[in-house]
């Protein structure tokens, strides 16, 4: 049960995003946009910014941020017993490190782990 909630709170807190099927991802599209002019410049989440200046030579993510998003998980009504287990496990699971090394581990750049509240 920790690797499957570890797993579903390291794809919240690193705004993972599920493969798009097909050849091509809509970064594909941006990026050639980028390349060839059409853009001067593209917003996004910054893991996906850091993995699209790997394809474009010379682009750079931009320090800051222009907004921000939050994550959280959840239990279904009428199960709120559950809520401090949840809450507990989340933060143990920030404590020790566990979710920095799978951030880490993943190679997702431009995250912050945050706080559970």
């Amino acid at each position: 049960m920790r690797r499957a909630l570890l797993a579903a709170i390291v794809a919240l807190a690193t705004g993972c995003s599920v493969p798009v099927a097909g050849p091509t991802t809509p970064d594909d599209a941006a990026i050639a946009k980028l390349r060839d002019g059409r853009l001067d410049a593209f917003a996004t989440h910054k893991a996906i910014l850091f993995e699209m200046t790997d394809r474009l030579p010379g682009a750079r993510v931009l320090d800051g941020r222009w907004g921000l998003e939050h994550f959280a998980a959840g239990i279904p009504k009428g199960r709120e017993r559950g809520l401090p287990a949840l809450s507990a496990a989340l933060a143990a699971l920030q404590a020790d490190g566990t979710v920095a090394r799978a951030v880490a581990r993943a190679g997702v750049r431009g995250t912050d782990a945050g706080t559970v509240r």
